[in-house]
């Protein structure tokens, strides 16, 4: 559907108002899920992120209790000598 089918079928308002409530749950989820980069290395953010738990765990605590061996637990890195 497009922007013109839609207003057709529901009205501009109610359009823009469904618009509205996307911007802002995206908007919450950058907040919350995305984490800040500004002043540093690529390494370090991959590090960071390769220990932070992933998103089915922060939204199914109950989940991660389990143990599951299909994931790997730890992500290493090679360094050149």
């Amino acid at each position: 559907m497009t922007f013109l089918t839609i207003t057709e079928k529901i009205g501009l308002p109610n359009v823009i108002f469904c618009y509205a409530v996307m911007s802002f749950v995206l908007l919450i989820f950058v907040i919350l899920f995305i984490p800040e980069t500004k002043g540093r290395s690529l390494e370090q953010i991959s590090k960071e992120l390769a220990m932070k738990n992933n998103l089915r765990d922060r939204l199914c605590p109950w989940r991660s209790s389990r143990t599951d061996t299909s994931r790997p637990q730890e992500v290493k890195t090679l360094t050149s000598v």
